[in-house]
């Protein structure tokens, strides 16, 4: 039992320290009220569809607090 519960932290270690490709994809934030750019930032992640939700959480976190922003991937 001993050399299987080793032998599975060793696969766990090897898994966790592989490295993932990931790609930069930015996120450009427009105040919807005033048309200003608010926001501009590199999100640098696996995917597309990742990043695309990291951007649009952050709109709508800064909306749940008043703002008015839009968001998107360029």
């Amino acid at each position: 039992m001993r050399y299987i519960i080793g032998g599975l932290a060793v696969l766990l270690t090897i898994a966790a320290c592989s490295k993932k490709d990931t790609y930069g994809y930015n996120c450009r934030c427009t105040d919807k009220t005033t048309g200003a750019e608010d926001t501009f930032y590199t999100i640098r992640v696996q995917t597309f569809g990742e990043a695309g939700y990291m951007c649009n959480d952050h709109a709508d976190t800064v909306n749940a607090y008043g703002g008015n922003l839009q968001c998107q991937i360029d």
